[in-house]
This record gives structure tokens, C-alpha cells and sequence, in this order.
């Protein structure tokens, strides 16, 4: 075969190959455009939409009672401020809202209390509005059996509560306490979550009611999910340092096992490949409290002495500057807690061989927040 009829060959192959790239390539988008059907309609959902388009989604409520209307609204009540006005000042909107919440449709129902978190997020005097005209049905709805209709109340009564004084003492004088206390119960992590964000919000809105909330099946409650239900260690673990700022509720959390429960899931934490930095600052900062609150818990945590060493190390060693600082101030305190020199802590570092065991991490932490460096990570198990 001559070079001529060579070169036809190859130039007919080559051909041959991009045709067939191009019809691959045609084969693969209409592939993907046949799953895209609905895709315009998809997209339209997710545009926020327009302070016009509220005011029509609000006022037209009574009579569209359905989940796609309501999913429109609540996209809408989640971009800004202005959106939540106009709702709350349209004739009728949150009572429409409220017999939705309340009706016998449990999809509706659901996505009516989704829309109720997101008005949640209004200012004080709103969320004094909605207090006033939903709260007592939200508390009622706290005790549904279902925990789809549960989790989104919780969550709509711990947005009313951050920070708004006058909102708390409303739901206060509604029942809201028991009813929250009652969802610790659940088997649904989901409502664990919600319920101890909370309780969480609503302690620190009012503090004077730490003492009338915390009780010893609480604490329990509490203790049990953070140390049975990974998904719920952050929540959990916030609501616990809210309680741990007083004292009455450290020596409660101390008796129902605060300190074994708190080291083990720390120790988990450490030694998973994604630290969990929202979890364990919370845990590091209850112990911290619970160490200078009550007596013996600086014995009681040295009494696991491998199982503190390790966290310690590894929390030394850890990147965030936050939580090194706190670690030392977690180790001060259990040393000048359980020693009767409180200035030296000779005892309880010699009996335990803190100083040789310790000595690397803490030089590390040391230097790394003099200098605003992160130590060496290569031993940290986060």
C-alpha cells in the first residue's frame, strides 16, 4: 500500500472516531435534558421571591392552603427581614397560618410550622406578636406523638426565645418549660436537638429560671443523649455549659455523671478522623465549670487518669487557639482543685506523673499561643 492510501486510511479512521465522539457527546446530554424535566420548575421554586409576590403569598393564604404555597412563603421569610413584615402586617396571615399548623392535613401541618420557624426570626416585638397569638397551639403541639410535627415546633420556640426577654416570660406562663423537658425524652435525635437548643435559648434568655428547670431527670436526659446519640453531641453539649454557669446545676450534672460522660465522648471525638470543634468546646468549658463549682470533681476526673491524659494531650495539641486555652484552664483548675496547695499543685502532678506525661503539650500549647501558631498537629487525633 502506498503512502497516499495510508494517509486516506488514517484521515477516514480519524473521522470516524470524532463522529462517534460527537454522537456520544449528544447521547450524554440528552441523557442528563430527559432527568432535567422539571428542572425550569425546580428553579422557579428556589428564586426568592419578590416583596410584591409576598404580599400576594400572604394575603392569599386563607385560600391556598397547600404545601407548594407554603414553601414559597417560607423560602420568602428566610431572605430578610422586610419579607417577615409583610407577613405579620397582612390582615389574617398568621391566623391563616396558624389554623394550617393546627389542621388535620400532616403535610400541610409540617410545612405550616417550617413557615412558623422562619417568622421566629423576626425582632422582639414580632416575635412577642407571634407568642402572643401562636404560642399557646405551639405548646400544645409539643406534646404530638409524631416527632415530624415535634422537631419544627421545638425549633420555632427556641428562635423565639434568643435574647427576647418579654417572648420567654409569654411562653413561660404558657407551660413551655415542662412541655421542652418532656421532649428529652424522645427516641428522635432530631427532637433531642431541637428541644435542647431550646432549653439552651430560653435559660439563657432567663437565667433565674436555671433553678426551676434543671432537675435530676433532666440532667439524666441531657447526660444520655450526649453520651448515646452522636448527632445530637453539639446541641446537647451547649445546653449543658448553659446549665453549668450556675452553680446549683453543676453539683445536679456532677451526681448524674457529667464527668465520665463528657471525657468518653471527648475521647471519641479526638480519635475521629473529623474533628468535631462545636462539640467539644462546650464539653471542655462544662467541665471547666463543674471542676471549680463543686468539690471532689477534680478527684473524680484524676480518677481517670489514662483516659484524662490522653484528651488533655490531644487537646494541647489541637490547632485551635480557643480551645488550647481553655484546656489549660481546665487542667489549673483540676490541679488546684484537688491539691492541698493550691498555688504549687505539687501532689496531684508528682502522684500522677502530670509533669513527664504532659510536659511536650504543654510547651506546645505554651509557645503556640505566644507566637499565634498552631503546634504540631501530626499527634493530634482530630
Amino acid at each position: 500500500m502506498d503512502t497516499s492510501a495510508v494517509e486516506s486510511m488514517v484521515g477516514f479512521r480519524q473521522r470516524v472516531r470524532e463522529t462517534d465522539q460527537v454522537n456520544r457527546v449528544t447521547s450524554r446530554s440528552l441523557a442528563r435534558n430527559a432527568r432535567r424535566i422539571n428542572f425550569e420548575d425546580i428553579s422557579n421554586k428556589l428564586k426568592v421571591p419578590t416583596f410584591d409576590e409576598m404580599k400576594v403569598l400572604s394575603s392569599s393564604l386563607k385560600k391556598n392552603k397547600n404545601c407548594n404555597h407554603l414553601q414559597r412563603l417560607r423560602h420568602g421569610l428566610s431572605s430578610c427581614q422586610e419579607n417577615i413584615d409583610i407577613f405579620l402586617n397582612t390582615e389574617g396571615a398568621l391566623y391563616a397560618l396558624i389554623g394550617c399548623a393546627t389542621g388535620s392535613d400532616a403535610l400541610v401541618q409540617r410545612e405550616a410550622l417550617c413557615v412558623l420557624v422562619n417568622v421566629a426570626l423576626g425582632t422582639e416585638t414580632q416575635c412577642l406578636e407571634v407568642a402572643n397569638k401562636a404560642g399557646a397551639y405551639l405548646i400544645t403541639l409539643l406534646s404530638d406523638s409524631n416527632p415530624q410535627i415535634q422537631d419544627p415546633v421545638a425549633w420555632c420556640i427556641g428562635n423565639l426565645c434568643g435574647e427576647h426577654t418579654s417572648v420567654c416570660e409569654i411562653l413561660q406562663s404558657q407551660g413551655v418549660e415542662l412541655s421542652l423537658l418532656k421532649l428529652l425524652s424522645s427516641y428522635s435525635p432530631n427532637v433531642i436537638q431541637s428541644a435542647a437548643s431550646a432549653l439552651m435559648h430560653y435559660v439563657n434568655t432567663l437565667p433565674h429560671r436555671t433553678s426551676h428547670v434543671v432537675n435530676a431527670e433532666m440532667c439524666q436526659q441531657l447526660i444520655q443523649a450526649l453520651d448515646g446519640m452522636e448527632s445530637c453531641v453539639v446541641e446537647v453539649g451547649w445546653c449543658l455549659f448553659t446549665l453549668s454557669i450556675h452553680e446549683e446545676a453543676c453539683h445536679k450534672l456532677v451526681d448524674h455523671g457529667i464527668v465520665q460522660a463528657a471525657l468518653s465522648v471527648l475521647e471519641r471525638l479526638l480519635n475521629h478522623q473529623s474533628f468535631n470543634l462545636s462539640g467539644a468546646t462546650p464539653l471542655v468549658r462544662v467541665l471547666i465549670n463543674c471542676v471549680a463549682a463543686v468539690p471532689g470533681t477534680g478527684l473524680q476526673i484524676c480518677q481517670r487518669n489514662d483516659q484524662l491524659v490522653m484528651v488533655i494531650r490531644n487537646l494541647l495539641y489541637c490547632p485551635h487557639a480557643h480551645l488550647r486555652t481553655e484546656t489549660l484552664q481546665l487542667l489549673a483548675n483540676i490541679i488546684n482543685a484537688t491539691t492541698q496547695d493550691s498555688i504549687t499543685g505539687e501532689g496531684i502532678v508528682e502522684d500522677l506523673s502530670l509533669r513527664s506525661r504532659l510536659a511536650g503539650p504543654l510547651r506546645s500549647a505554651l509557645a503556640a499561643n505566644f507566637t499565634m501558631q498552631p503546634p504540631d498537629v501530626q499527634t493530634f487525633h482530630g
